[in-house]
């Protein structure tokens, strides 16, 4: 019975980002329509919708990242390491070329946040790097444990502090938009019983 599901999900994977390119290539001069918008903005978020059709690659990326991430996790975990990390560095890298060239987003703002949150990104995959083996200490021709721990401990220090910037930056812009539009709610009210 597990096999039917793993199976479901693997077709269901599979489909989602097929339809999403055959729904998104099919709307794309429609998806600014507030009905269309209001119904499928979940789908392709804020991408550009305006003369830039290879925008419509960002929401399909992100999901076949998300899903070759899972995939590197799962099917990589009796290879060596290095092969996993590869993937992951490729994936990284292809998002931020994509980013780059495209720019799939509606304003400067959202595109430079998703260049910050994909450098912090491959920045906290350097960091992993280093808690495994493929980074030892040698010292006087032998493997020095006690150093190489010991560096662990600080690049998970740094880890940490990275992972609190990325994560402050985003609560905190989101923190702000949301204050922002119940400010707004609050001047429309005002406004509106003002005339």
């Amino acid at each position: 019975m597990s096999n039917i599901y793993m199976i479901l999900h693997a077709v269901a994977l599979v489909a989602y980002p097929i339809w999403l390119y055959c729904f998104l290539t099919k709307n794309y001069a429609n998806l600014a329509d507030e009905k269309l918008e209001r119904k499928y903005s979940n789908a392709f978020g804020n991408i550009q919708l305006d003369d830039n059709p290879k925008a419509i690659w960002q929401p399909i990326l992100y999901l076949l990242r998300r899903l070759a991430l899972a995939c590197i996790c799962v099917c990589l975990i009796n290879f060596s390491i290095i092969f996993q990390f590869a993937g992951l560095f490729a994936s990284q890298v292809v998002a931020v070329i994509f980013l780059g060239q495209v720019r799939p987003q509606e304003s400067k703002f959202s595109f430079k946040m998703d260049l910050f949150n994909e450098a912090m990104i491959i920045i906290l995959i350097y960091h992993l790097m280093c808690f495994t083996d493929l980074v030892i200490i040698i010292k006087e021709g032998e493997v020095d444990r006690m150093l190489s721990y010991e560096r662990q401990d600080n690049m998970g220090s740094s880890m940490i502090v990275f992972t609190l910037l990325l994560l402050g930056v985003n609560l905190g812009l989101l923190g702000i938009n949301a204050i922002r539009g119940q400010l707004d709610k609050c001047r429309q009210k005002k406004y509106a019983k003002l005339l």
